[in-house]
């Protein structure tokens, strides 16, 4: 079955927020791929949820300069 953005923004969000995962780096790998399929897909309105929950993603790694960089939706700007 082909990964679609939907689930792995799902299951990355389900990874950030809930309490018994910490598995803040495994959620933003699904929302890394899902930024990658918005990115070449036609701009929805609900495609900004991957920008928050991957600013959120971050802070929670520590990276908040990263993270400040997608909450602002300027991924283009994330040093490194």
């Amino acid at each position: 079955m082909k990964p679609t953005w939907i689930a792995l923004y799902t299951r990355g969000n389900s990874y950030l927020y809930w309490r018994d995962f910490n598995r803040a780096q495994l959620g933003v790998a699904d929302l890394e791929q899902a930024m990658k399929m918005q990115k070449a897909d036609k701009q929805r309105s609900y495609h900004v949820r991957g920008y928050i929950s991957l600013g959120d993603g971050y802070w929670k790694m520590d990276d908040v300069a990263k993270g400040e960089v997608y909450l602002a939706g300027r991924p283009e700007a994330v040093p490194g």
